[in-house]
């Protein structure tokens, strides 16, 4: 599945089965429910919610189609982590298992490759004293 018809919700999903696949995140698909605790963090699409404190949310934020003579589609994608003093152990957790995948299929997407960008501490929120982080990555996905 890829071309015209994947969406930024179908990478949102394989990223999100990918993360859970490997345990560093719950996700539950696009229409699960989330427990009420987990060992794990959970991952939400497009935006964090308040609350658990400890999370993570995939954005899909730019999408190129092929040029005419290939069949690359390329997403940039920014995995937000979110955690109490120190948001960079789950987020690097997440690089761990995303960056420098090739040719893998994570629920019906074949990812050709998956390369992280770049990083942007975003510090602790001032009114929770929560830290933040996101990181962007750039997923090449073929037929």
């Amino acid at each position: 599945m890829a071309g015209p018809e994947m969406t930024a919700t179908d990478i949102i999903n394989a990223i999100g089965t990918h993360l859970s696949n490997q345990k560093v995140a719950y996700w539950p698909g696009l229409t699960g429910t989330y427990p009420k605790t987990s060992p794990i963090p959970p991952v939400f699409a497009k935006r964090l919610p308040p609350t658990p404190v400890t999370a993570f949310a995939i954005n899909v934020y730019h999408i190129t189609p092929p040029a005419p003579d290939e069949t690359v589609w390329r997403y940039r994608v920014q995995i937000r982590s979110r955690a109490p003093l120190n948001a960079d152990t789950n987020a690097d957790k997440a690089l761990n298992v995303l960056h420098a995948i090739h040719n893998q299929t994570w629920d019906g997407v074949h990812v050709a490759r998956v390369l992280h960008e770049s990083t942007a501490q975003l510090g602790a929120d001032p009114s929770t004293g929560v830290d933040e982080r996101t990181d962007n990555y750039l997923l090449e996905v073929t037929p």
